[in-house]
């Protein structure tokens, strides 16, 4: 009767134990869930305030770059889109920070220009081959990973070949042994191109070209694919470009024009596009074409980054401003 007994209260003492085991699983188990879901519901508020903060910043770019069209006909870095960029706009916000770069597009070389458009609206055979030589000095500037002169027409040539409409007359297709290739199982496009991305897809365009490494440039930095006029703003374009621009031009003729247009007191000459020759010490046989610059701009690229605790949110668009008072157009947006 005792062992019966002693059984008995031994088996409920383990069901006891096994019953508060359970309770404290259980009970751990729901904290951690409510801990889960408090970070969660954390993380969700925040990212909402990012995506508030960043999609602000950008309607905040748009606005300037939309508003700089009605005060003057000429565009600089001195511009009020310009100069929001690298600001610290933290005290707009009650929590996070924000900050925006806007790039002039129209300041790089149009990609598109490289091939003759004239049916749409783009450049003619003369001023496309011009566009090559630009890109063919800028190849040749030392700055990228390419090796020479002959793999700098061959990058040209496979970009011509990219974009170039299919003639009716040849077989190219057929002769083509690259594209449709098991490494390169698609077609040539034989059109203009959307994006820089896009150009990895042509024949002899690496990654280390187009956005460089450790030592070497990225190409993509030069040129943009918005636009088809043929023309580069000499107020925005990187000295590499400014140089390439003519055979005649010098990194110390760039680097004059760069020290002219930053400084605040020449703003206003640089509306027309011969203002370089009021540079002291610039050649007087040294005449940019005037079919190849310009000092407007019509495309821009907007980067806003916001910051909230440890959580960040990158928004990253390209817009369009028209010239005859249209207003402004999204082209693109890209959120990481």
């Amino acid at each position: 009767m005792r062992r019966i007994l002693f059984e008995e209260k031994g088996m409920a003492l383990l069901i006891t134990i096994m019953v508060i085991s359970l309770l404290i699983v259980v009970t751990m188990q729901f904290g951690r869930n409510m801990r889960r879901q408090l970070v969660s519901a954390a993380n969700l508020k925040d990212n909402i305030a990012l995506d508030a903060i960043t999609r602000s910043g950008m309607n905040m770019a748009i606005e300037l770059i939309d508003l700089d069209s009605k005060i003057n006909t000429f565009d600089s870095y001195h511009d009020i889109w310009g100069k929001i960029s690298g600001q610290d706009l933290s005290s707009l916000f009650e929590q996070g920070t924000l900050k925006l770069t806007v790039s002039d597009l129209s300041g790089r070389l149009q990609v598109n220009s490289l091939v003759s458009s004239k049916a749409d609206g783009g450049v003619d055979a003369a001023t496309a081959e011009k566009m090559r030589q630009i890109l063919k000095r800028l190849l040749l500037s030392g700055n990228f990973a390419l090796s020479g002169e002959n793999n700098a027409q061959e990058i040209i040539d496979a970009l011509v070949e990219w974009m170039s409409p299919v003639d009716p007359e040849s077989n190219l297709e057929t002769k083509d042994s690259y594209y449709g290739s098991p490494e390169h199982p698609y077609g040539c496009k034989h059109g203009p191109v959307s994006t820089l991305e896009e150009l990895l897809l042509a024949r002899g365009i690496s990654p280390e070209l187009l956005y460089g490494n450790t030592e070497h440039l990225g190409l993509a930095q030069f040129l943009t694919a918005q636009g088809n006029n043929g023309k580069i703003n000499i107020n925005t374009a990187d000295p590499l470009l400014l140089q390439a621009i003519d055979s005649q031009m010098t990194p110390e003729l760039a680097k004059y024009m760069v020290e002219y247009r930053e400084q605040e007191n020449n703003t206003e000459s640089l509306l027309t596009i011969t203002w370089y020759k009021q540079i002291p010490s610039w050649p007087i046989d040294v005449s940019l074409d005037t079919q190849l610059i310009t000092t407007q701009s019509s495309y821009f690229m907007i980067t806003a980054i916001g910051e909230l605790d440890t959580l960040k949110r990158k928004r990253t668009a390209i817009v369009h401003r028209s010239q005859d008072n249209k207003g402004m157009s999204l082209l693109s947006m890209k959120v990481d």
